[in-house]
């Protein structure tokens, strides 16, 4: 018997309607709110998804929309840790009762439009997005992990769709199936809160930057990497400066590459001066930045050198996050000899055999699966050294990796560490899923035949 799939539909909505009207008189709107939500954000996603990967990318609409529903367990999973597990005592309860507060203010004609619009620096900015977000969705506080969940997906998206644009021959479906189910990267950014907020303007960022250094236009990707980069600089200014960090190496290997087109090409003076023009304000935005970002977290005068700067926000950061029952014993990184070990630690802590706790032994787990990868893929992961100086997004990617590596190594609890780092995975899982170098093999040296003297040779033409 053949089933209409308009009936279907219809009878599906019927059934979710009454499940929303059950809902409603037996659940708080903080959670049913959401039924009204999810199926939106549902539609959302798939209408996205499928804009951005048919053709030739359509294999990969199917990790993707897994992702997507991947990511509303991880949200729902949040938010049982945030108000069931913690009773409510979390940074995103805090996000709430300010975007509920604001968001009423606003349309009960209390507040204007500009106390919902993103702004401020840092918690305010999260407060305010959370507040303009509510103003459309409403104050379901599931609906809100839900929402900012889905912007987290996004960014994932974004990080995909990079790799597909600025490294060739990538293996695209491996790295979709690794953003789209990573257990990091689907339970912490998938919340209310900084996290999902960043990993979404990250994304925009890092896809602006691929377009960027694949010279896929100039003006609109440096404008998406611009409003990306300086939407996470207004959130944590340190991450920002890490992206920056990643920048100039990719310039420097984009450089070389423009050098060697334009040796093949015609009026090279010209194009030569435009490039290292470009070059070098670039360089000079990065680094202009970068300075302002550590100025905006350094404790102490503005007097000091830069690289003392630097060493000041390392130390810092484990100030600001010694707390809890999950603090440790930060590696030191006092001296750039140090760095090296120090990234490692903050990419393998917590290992399975110093897990103490459930959570702990989670965060192993976790840990333990990234190293199995790496194992697994070794030859591509040893191929990365011979790809970042070749392809610039390569080398962007393993420079925010170890930058970021390097400032979280002072981290010293264990719970804001692996929260943090969960924004460095979009390129960390990018490198076991790099092309798989082999190394060019010397050809067999020939040895040459002897010369004949000339007089000895014979013409092959009788008679002459």
């Amino acid at each position: 018997m053949r089933r209409d799939p308009a009936a279907l539909a219809v009878g599906a909505a019927v059934v979710y309607l009454a499940a929303i009207g059950v809902a409603m008189g037996n659940l708080p709107f903080d959670v049913w709110g959401a039924l009204v939500t999810i199926p939106l954000l549902g539609a959302a996603g798939v209408a996205v998804a499928r804009r951005m990967f048919h053709d030739q990318l359509r294999p990969l609409l199917l990790p993707v929309i897994v992702g997507l529903v991947a990511k509303a367990g991880g949200s729902m999973a949040r938010y049982w840790v945030a108000f069931d597990a913690y009773g409510g005592s979390t940074d995103a309860q805090r996000y709430h009762t300010y975007a509920k507060t604001t968001a009423a203010a606003f349309w009960n004609g209390d507040a204007s439009l500009s106390s919902v619009l993103p702004g401020g620096t840092g918690t305010q900015f999260v407060e305010r997005t959370t507040a303009f977000l509510y103003a459309f969705t409403g104050s379901s506080r599931l609906a809100g992990f839900m929402t900012f969940g889905w912007l987290a997906w996004f960014g994932a998206v974004l990080f995909l769709k990079a790799a597909i644009i600025a490294v060739p021959k990538v293996r695209r479906l491996r790295y979709a199936w690794l953003l789209m189910l990573w257990p990091s990267l689907v339970y912490w950014p998938a919340s209310i809160g900084k996290e999902a907020t960043i990993c979404l303007l990250l994304g925009t960022g890092s896809y602006g930057l691929a377009r960027l250094l694949q010279r896929q236009g100039f003006w609109w990707p440096l404008t998406i990497s611009a409003v990306g980069l300086t939407g996470a600089g207004l959130i944590r200014a340190h991450l920002a400066f890490i992206w920056l960090v990643g920048l100039v190496p990719a310039l420097l290997v984009s450089l070389g590459r423009v050098a060697r087109a334009i040796g093949r090409a015609r009026h090279a003076t010209g194009r030569a001066f435009a490039t290292a023009l470009v070059i070098v304000l670039a360089v000079g935005a990065a680094w202009s930045v970068g300075n302002t970002a550590v100025n905006a977290i350094r404790p102490t005068d503005e007097q000091q050198s830069f690289s003392k700067s630097i060493t000041e926000v390392l130390r810092e950061t484990t100030s600001r996050s010694e707390q809890g029952g999950s603090s440790f014993t930060p590696p030191s990184t006092d001296s750039p000899l140090q760095w090296p070990y120090a990234a490692v630690r903050t990419i393998t802590r917590p290992l399975p055999t110093e897990a103490k706790g459930l959570f702990q032994l989670l965060t192993s787990a976790d840990t333990a699966a990234l190293l199995l990868l790496f194992a697994l893929n070794w030859r591509r992961v040893a191929g990365t050294f011979h790809w970042q100086v070749r392809i610039p997004f390569v080398a962007l990617a393993t420079s925010v990796v170890f930058a970021g590596a390097v400032a979280y190594a002072n981290f010293a609890n264990l719970g804001i560490l692996a929260r943090q780092r969960s924004l460095l995975l979009p390129f960390l899982l990018l490198l076991p899923c790099l092309p798989e170098w082999q190394p060019r093999r010397r050809q067999p040296i020939v040895a040459a035949a002897p010369l004949v003297p000339s007089a000895a040779v014979r013409s092959p033409i009788p008679g002459t």
